[in-house]
């Protein structure tokens, strides 16, 4: 099994647990081997960068080996359904087919990316910041989120996609996190501000987004607005008054703000 494991799913309808990784001492550059592990001990195949375009069986200590393709790769990041692998070279990989072929034209120098959970959607982020929004498939490029620029923006350190699909959250520099809607990847996305340092992880739970940092407990943001607002309300020790609403907001109707 790989001893590196670079990413992970849990496959829906009571599928076995899916790894990709590097195996031991091949981590070069020049000659590194991704694979494919099912946690049950099955390996669905490796994708290795010291020969072109082969596909074989083998066996390995007793352990089926399906050969996948050979070229040299960028790190992993395996579809939601375990059905395809993604390498930041810019090639998705069918692990039921081994075919593999080139995918987010116009992308370069990738350090890490993420499909949401139904696969409608890929995010990638490269080594100058650039973060995109392109569909499933990774062949038609839906947004340019953020644009990034050499010796100006680091690249996102954690990405995730909402159980629905309909958020994206991205870390930012400053320990800060944006957060875009799908539907509408062409507006800004709302920044949150950081605390306690670089975010190691994000992750959806419900209508809450939980952020990771190195110190510090994993802390939750509300993404539901009328949540936001109960716990900002309770936070101020209730709404204005009408004597502040007369001060702060003379020319506007007084209403109930809590």
């Amino acid at each position: 099994m790989a001893s590196w494991v670079e990413d992970l799913v849990l496959p829906g309808g009571g599928g076995s647990p899916v790894i990709a990784g590097t195996k031991p001492g091949k981590r070069e550059n020049d000659n590194r081997k991704v694979e494919v592990w099912r946690i049950d001990g099955r390996t669905d195949g490796h994708i290795d960068g010291r020969t072109e375009g082969r596909t074989d069986g083998r066996t390995d200590g007793g352990t089926d080996k399906r050969l996948l393709s050979r070229r040299s790769l960028g790190s992993p990041v395996l579809a939601p359904d375990s059905r395809a692998l993604l390498t930041l070279d810019g090639r998705m990989t069918d692990l039921r087919t081994g075919r593999s072929t080139p995918v987010l034209r116009g992308e370069d120098s990738l350090i890490t990316g993420v499909f949401s959970p139904d696969r409608r959607f890929l995010a990638v982020c490269d080594d100058n910041g650039r973060l995109t929004l392109w569909n499933g498939p990774g062949t038609r490029l839906l947004a340019v989120l953020s644009a990034g620029g050499p010796g100006e923006h680091r690249p996102a350190s954690a990405l995730s996609f909402s159980a629905d699909g309909r958020h994206l959250a991205a870390s930012t520099p400053d320990g800060s996190v944006r957060v875009w809607e799908t539907g509408t990847p062409g507006l800004p996305g709302a920044e949150y501000p950081g605390a306690e340092g670089a975010v190691l992880a994000l992750g959806f739970a419900g209508d809450e987004l939980l952020i990771a940092t190195a110190h510090g407990a994993v802390r939750g943001l509300p993404l539901s607005g009328e949540r936001a607002a109960g716990i900002a309300c309770r936070r101020a020790g209730g709404g204005l008054t009408r004597g502040q609403w007369r001060t702060y907001l003379p020319n506007t109707p007084y209403r109930p703000t809590c």
